[in-house]
């Protein structure tokens, strides 16, 4: 199906190097002048699809690293639902 179009984390593109986490998220990135953010799709444990955006911004090159703790610990949460 068309969710098949979008990165999975942890598997493909530009999340591939995000940890799984445990269930199907399906991640679209993009950047721009200092805004990093992550839309996309997951399927809940009961089978449900979520959508979700989450973004960072401003990101100077400073914050890469609090920034990716910070977006993996989101996309880990994401397996509660």
């Amino acid at each position: 199906g068309w969710i098949s179009w979008l990165p999975q984390l942890g598997k493909s593109g530009t999340v591939k190097s995000f940890s799984p986490v445990g269930i199907p998220v399906y991640v679209k990135s993009g950047s721009i002048q200092g805004v990093r953010t992550y839309a996309g799709y997951f399927k809940s444990k009961r089978g449900i699809w979520y959508a979700f955006f989450v973004g960072a911004y401003p990101l100077a090159p400073d914050q890469s690293r609090p920034a990716r703790n910070f977006f993996q610990t989101f996309f880990a949460q994401l397996n509660q639902y």
